[in-house]
């Protein structure tokens, strides 16, 4: 996007996943493009199967054989090497691709989300919202149109504050169990707990 479709010096609001995690999230539902521009992003082919159901549940499978065989990961190993080698393309890091589609330059890519992107943590929804809605409110303070803004921010934000989030929309793939549902949490600290309180614009 960057270089492309988006304007100079954009501001960008993005949720970002652990890359690893978001690695295996595509070699678990057989994610089969990669990024760039329009005409140049290609298609890979699941390797072993002709259909993307048939892909899932393939993988499945070997996520079952690793509970099966007390931890044995040789089966589910073979299988995500198989489409690492079939989808190179896919499965290449997503985030330099959005941040620089043009050189895919890891050094770029740093620079421009460093520049122009305001990171939120899928992992941290709510935190994420409520940050992206503070930086709103500080970047738009002395605008005419200030009380507005600050008004659909704020019905915006408690509306999506008050949902129920999946917890397949909160959890990466590792923290799921093979059935689909969560496993302990415990580990992640809440990020205000862990960077310090920010300031906040209070509604």
């Amino acid at each position: 996007l960057f270089g492309w479709i988006l304007p100079e010096n954009p501001m960008v609001f993005s949720t970002f996943r652990e890359p690893i995690e978001r690695l295996l999230s595509s070699f678990h539902y057989g994610i089969q493009f990669g990024g760039g521009r329009p005409g140049e992003v290609g298609k890979c082919m699941l390797p072993g199967v002709e259909k993307l159901e048939n892909w899932q549940a393939r993988v499945i499978e070997a996520r079952k054989a690793v509970d099966e065989s007390r931890n044995d990961t040789t089966v589910y190993q073979n299988v995500l090497k198989e489409y690492l080698t079939e989808c190179k393309s896919a499965a290449d890091n997503a985030y330099v691709q959005f941040l620089d589609p043009n050189t895919k330059n890891v050094n770029v890519a740093l620079e421009n989300l460093e520049k122009y992107v305001i990171v939120g943590l899928q992992t941290h929804v709510e935190e994420s919202l409520e940050r992206w809605m503070n930086i709103t409110l500080r970047s738009c303070r002395g605008r005419p149109q200030f009380p507005i803004i600050k008004d659909r921010l704020r019905k915006e934000y408690h509306t999506q504050a008050g949902k129920k989030w999946r917890a397949s929309d909160l959890l990466t793939d590792s923290e799921l169990k093979l059935d689909g549902t969560p496993k302990r949490n415990d580990h992640f600290k809440h990020e205000k707990e862990r960077e310090g309180e920010e300031p906040t614009v209070k509604l």
